[in-house]
């Protein structure tokens, strides 16, 4: 696949840190669950308790990995799409920050 010319190094940053608050959140789910936390999420609950943790980590990282490809895609029509790489960025910070804090409650 070749990348699209318009996937400038503001964009390549914001995937990145995309991916990296997606890592994030799995260290921070997995801390979480080890300190006798429970998931919260919904999905990721019922996978945890049906399947175990592997599936729902690959879970949370492959829909982090569909949305990039998804707005890389996208990107090259609608450039405006990269806003919602931005908003999910700041998501999922604040969803990092909040498990941390809790972690440090608890």
């Amino acid at each position: 696949m070749r990348l699209s010319k318009s996937i400038t190094v503001r964009r390549q940053i914001a995937a990145a840190l995309s991916l990296f608050l997606a890592f994030g959140d799995i260290i921070s789910t997995e801390l979480g669950l080890r300190a006798g936390m429970i998931e919260a999420n919904a999905l990721p609950s019922y996978i945890l308790r049906t399947y175990g943790k592997l599936p729902m980590y690959s879970l949370r990282f492959a829909v982090g990995v569909f949305v990039l490809v998804t707005v890389i895609k996208l990107s090259a029509r609608y450039p405006r799409v990269w806003r919602s790489v931005s908003i999910s960025n700041w998501l999922a910070a604040i969803v990092v920050s909040m498990n941390l804090l809790q972690l440090l409650l608890v």
